[in-house]
């Protein structure tokens, strides 16, 4: 029991936390078309968020209960680091609304709803 015992004891640090998955379901407001969340997610990407650790990405459900839904999915190596984003975003957005937060967060306003958020970690 013992031999058992150590090897599992051993092997638990092997299993890593990998990635943070930040995850917004969201719908579009009638006046947003798909194409205009895809730009600002592409431009969060080349102008903010890896920068700051986190990137993301629209995923469209092929099979889901919510299927008038969309969904943000945002990337982090770790939930502490998608806590110092968000207080940066946040901070930088309502410190200035005319710094790249600031303009992006008004875009994502004018577009979407946010249905939910949830928090996924990654194991590998």
């Amino acid at each position: 029991m013992k031999p058992i015992l150590a090897v599992a004891l051993f092997a638990l640090p092997m299993v890593a936390r990998a990635e943070y998955f930040d995850v917004f379901e969201i719908k579009l407001k009638d006046a947003c078309k798909l194409e205009q969340e895809l730009q600002i997610v592409r431009d969060f990407n080349s102008q903010w968020g890896p920068k700051h650790g986190y990137s993301a990405e629209i995923v469209i459900p092929i099979e889901n209960s919510h299927m008038g839904s969309i969904y943000w999915v945002g990337r982090t190596k770790d939930m502490a680091t998608l806590g110092e984003v968000v207080d940066t975003f946040a901070e930088e957005a309502r410190r200035d609304p005319d710094s790249v937060a600031g303009k992006l967060l008004a875009r994502l306003h004018e577009c979407e709803i946010v249905l939910s958020r949830s928090g996924y970690e990654s194991l590998k």
